[in-house]
């Protein structure tokens, strides 16, 4: 390495001690070939530098002057990028031109009135000067009134206080400021200098609860003394924000050293224990509409952590890119997860950190109807059970384990509607997966002698007791069933029986484990489905009258009504007049039909209990459903979701549809609110 390229080296590792920005260093590099060259640059030409701003400048200048009051010092380390026979002359030669500039920029360190500051600056060029003025020498200035002199004895005396040479305190408390931002400073620390530089103390605490996110501008422009409107508190705010945003790596470079425990949700006030640099946060961010929170943390791009809403009441973060609460809730909640599974979810849900919330969770998913309610509960009370259990067992338990006290008419209708519940004992019920003696292939055998049986003796009505001492009389079972034929009761064949029910329209359950086979019964049953099989073989949609009129023919019935129901959820009213099949005659597909539907009860969840057509206009075109389907239409399609009773109702809503002949108006109401 020669001689020029190591006094470069030195000068650069120089630099690098000073604290320069990058910006400014840069512009040093580029620009001055030695600290001779940059001392003896008139700092006006500064601002024809390429890429020199503002704050740059303001830099370089406070730069020449820390340099020059070294060389007055005589400091060795400056004194070794200077030759040695200019070293005497440079300070005599560069503190005249430097001394102008620096009296300017100290000036301005003081809140001063614009009148006061031009006439400093247009009157004196040094601190000195200034400092020796009397106030008969300062009222015979230009410009200069009662209130200018005031304000510039002021300063003369803030001035003459201070003990080291002003020029050399004022410049090394500058670059200090400028260059070397305060490290090791805590998060209440840099809040609390940040307001100190601008803010009388008095308005600190209404700025910080402001800031916390406590008030609102308008309640900070009252308390305010003396009161001001609600913009300038927005100004003052905004003021002190782009002062901490100085600070916002260093917070956001804090803030990812906190760590989210796998399971543990971070809170808050859980970061003062993580990382000192936090301690007390929780006093100045006491809201999530916090301009601390979200203009801070929320908004830098650098931090790994999001807002979570698992609480109104406490501030939790997630990890950027997670769900949130709610939306674990939800989705929870539509896939209908048992208890035992929520833990495994929330790991799917990448959410690891809620498992710690499994309490608060299960009481949130809680259903609000006793009725849904009824069958959560039933569904793990069946699984844990060991036995069959009877009607009184399960309200007991409801009631001792649940803390859910419901009379038997809503524990029987519950135990209904949860698919695989059988009664295998006279008065016990459980899951035929855990109770059942018999495979598939050995129910079939019985169900379909029974069958035959139950034909050849049509209407004759059969209990269950009577149907397995006639099975026991059989010998072309298999042998498997022979050997457990013993072992069978009535419930068991009551079950074989339960189980075909609703492909045989003529096989009548009678209740009591009682059986027939009624050939009447087939007209009464079968008519929306006969109405169906019209609509297929024609190929096309038909009014009600011409599919009545085919029905008629054949089965000489009376009046009767066509319906949607959910036993016959294909028959669909595709206009005012005509009826069609809801797979042939309407362009949605199941899992758009089954997004409207999710999308119904999403609306219910958000307050609107009562959703009308331009309610469900807007949910087809969210899902971007084919534009020929009307609201009118998927009015009709949701009736295949409630019962077929007169109320129309079914377990999440009710639809009430206009009985005035051209109205085409409609309800969709969720029952549970």
């Amino acid at each position: 390495m020669d001689l020029d390229q190591s006094k470069t080296k030195n000068l650069q590792n120089y630099l690098n001690r000073l604290n320069l920005s990058v910006r400014a260093y840069n512009v040093f590099v580029s620009n001055f070939i030695s600290v001779e060259h940059f001392l003896t640059t008139d700092n006006k030409k500064f601002f024809k530098l390429k890429n020199a701003g503002k704050k740059t400048i303001l830099e370089l200048s406070t730069l020449q002057s820390l340099l020059l009051h070294k060389i007055k010092e005589k400091d060795s380390e400056i004194l070794s990028h200077i030759p040695p026979e200019n070293q005497a002359s440079l300070y005599d030669q560069v503190a005249p031109s430097l001394t102008e500039t620096n009296f300017h920029m100290i000036i301005a360190r003081f809140h001063l009135s614009v009148r006061s500051k031009n006439i400093l600056i247009n009157n004196f060029v040094s601190i000195e000067d200034f400092c020796n003025a009397s106030k008969g020498e300062l009222l015979k200035l230009n410009n200069s009134g009662a209130s200018s002199v005031r304000e510039m004895i002021r300063v003369q005396k803030k001035l003459k206080k201070t003990n080291t040479p002003i020029l050399e305190a004022e410049v090394l408390q500058a670059l200090k400021e400028a260059n070397n931002p305060e490290e090791n400073l805590t998060f209440k620390e840099i809040l609390m200098l940040s307001m100190q530089k601008s803010l009388p103390e008095i308005n600190r605490p209404i700025l910080l609860k402001r800031l916390a996110g406590e008030i609102t501008l308008e309640q900070a422009a009252q308390e305010w003394q003396p009161a001001v409107t609600r913009e300038r508190i927005r100004q003052i705010e905004s003021k002190v924000l782009k002062k901490l945003s100085a600070y916002k790596d260093q917070i956001i470079d804090e803030l990812n050293k906190c760590k989210l425990n796998s399971s543990q949700v971070l809170y808050l006030w859980e970061m003062s224990v993580q990382n000192d640099f936090f301690n007390d946060c929780n006093q100045y961010i006491k809201s999530r509409k916090s301009t601390l929170l979200q203009k801070l943390i929320l908004s830098n791009k650098r931090s790994k952590f999001d807002l979570d809403d698992i609480s109104t009441s406490s501030i939790s973060f997630k990890p950027k890119g997670a769900i949130n609460y709610q939306e674990v809730l939800l989705r929870l909640e539509r896939l209908e997860i048992e208890d035992d599974d929520i833990e495994n979810h929330l790991i799917a849900f990448k959410r690891p950190d809620l498992i710690s919330k499994l309490d608060d969770i299960r009481k949130r998913l809680v259903p609000k109807s006793k009725h849904k309610q009824a069958i959560k509960y039933l569904k793990q009370i069946f699984k844990d059970a060991d036995k069959p259990l009877q009607q009184q067992e399960m309200q007991e338990i409801l009631r001792d384990e649940y803390s859910f006290d419901a009379p038997q008419n809503i524990i029987g209708n519950a135990r209904q509607a949860i698919d695989g519940i059988y009664r295998f004992t006279d008065r016990g019920w459980g899951y035929e997966s855990k109770f059942r003696k018999l495979d598939s292939a050995q129910a079939k055998e019985i169900q379909s002698s029974v069958i035959e049986h139950l034909k050849n003796f049509s209407p004759k009505q059969f209990n269950c007791g009577e149907l397995l001492e006639y099975l026991k009389t059989l010998k072309s079972f298999s042998p498997n069933l022979l050997n457990k034929m013993n072992e069978l009761t009535s419930s068991d064949i009551d079950w074989t029986l339960q189980k075909i029910d609703f492909k045989y329209n003529e096989l009548n359950q009678l209740g009591r484990k009682t059986w027939s086979w009624n050939q009447e019964g087939e007209d009464r049953l079968n008519t929306m489905q006969l109405a169906i099989n019209i609509l297929d073989s024609f190929g096309k949609p038909m009014t009600s009258n011409e599919i009545k009129k085919y029905i008629e023919r054949e089965r000489s019935l009376g009046n009767f009504q066509l319906r949607t129901t959910r036993a016959n959820p294909d028959l669909i009213q595709v206009s005012k007049s005509k009826w069609g099949l809801r797979w042939r005659d309407i362009n949605l597909s199941k899992h758009e039909e089954d997004l409207i539907f999710k999308n119904i009860l999403h609306e219910f969840k958000r307050g609107n209990s009562v959703l009308l057509s331009s309610h469900i206009q807007n949910i087809l075109k969210m899902i971007g459903v084919d534009q020929s389907i009307t609201p009118w239409q998927i009015s009709r399609i949701m009736l295949r979701y409630v019962a077929s009773n007169q109320e129309r109702s079914g377990d999440d809503f009710r639809v009430v549809l206009s009985r005035k002949k051209n109205d085409d108006s409609f309800q969709i109401i969720d029952i549970n609110s």
